[in-house]
């Protein structure tokens, strides 16, 4: 994928600016430990070496799962491969990488996890890495949520934000006091056959109720238009039924 894209941007003469869309799909499938596509061997190489160093330091109590770390190595290396050209190649020296992903760790590679896949931390928290010659460093611990990357796009090329967006720059002074999620599976799901599991939460809450769109046709349990004190009260009163039964 990055040989394509190094070969179309050489090609590329024109003065105007491009967006380029690199997907990497390693982290789902865990199959693509090293790059089969590359020319360079020497990157091979050195692709290798450091599977083979992190192998030979494995920890005799690592509970890990080795094809998802290996393919994690694999994806850091095309990583260190592009911030290599945009800090050495005078035609990327304009250049605005933002790095990403459309979820994070699935449950499906912690086997103690129940299969609530979505709501835990570790895959809600996805990396969104913005670098460029005129961004100053800094961590961000806000709440944040996919619809808010094209806002931060926007805002980064000069652009006036799409109105149909509802989402919000990251450099904005706007902050979100919680996250909505909803998930309905892997695949492509039947959204009339499947339950639709939604979740709401802040730095001191986390509740999820299940819906289907057969019998909830109007959403009326979409997490999106219950206010955030609702959802704490209707929890407080669960908790308390709960203690009380036991």
């Amino acid at each position: 994928m990055m040989n394509m894209f190094y070969k179309w941007r050489n090609a590329y003469k024109k003065k105007d600016p491009y967006f380029a869309y690199i997907h990497c799909d390693e982290m789902h499938g865990s199959s693509s430990l090293f790059d089969l596509c590359s020319e360079d061997e020497s990157f091979i190489d050195l692709q290798l070496k450091k599977v083979s160093l992190f192998c030979d330091n494995l920890k005799k109590n690592y509970r890990g799962n080795l094809g998802y770390d290996l393919a994690l190595i694999n994806l850091d290396n095309q990583i260190e491969r592009i911030v290599n050209k945009i800090d050495t190649d005078e035609k990327y020296k304009d250049t605005i990488l933002v790095i990403t992903s459309d979820h994070g760790c699935s449950s499906n590679y912690n086997p103690l996890r129940p299969k609530l896949q979505h709501f835990y931390d570790e895959a809600y928290h996805i990396p969104f890495i913005v670098y460029g010659k005129d961004i100053e460093p800094k961590i961000d611990n806000d709440f944040h949520i996919s619809k808010d990357i094209m806002a931060t796009f926007a805002e980064l090329c000069g652009f006036e934000k799409p109105k149909h967006t509802t989402g919000i720059s990251i450099f904005s002074s706007e902050k979100r006091k919680y996250v909505n999620q909803e998930y309905m599976g892997k695949g492509c799901p039947d959204l009339y056959r499947r339950p639709i599991l939604m979740c709401a939460f802040d730095d001191n809450w986390k509740v999820y109720i299940k819906s289907y769109i057969n019998k909830d046709k109007f959403e009326y349990k979409n997490l999106k238009i219950i206010n955030i004190k609702e959802i704490r009260y209707h929890a407080q009163v669960t908790i308390r039924r709960s203690r009380a039964r036991v």
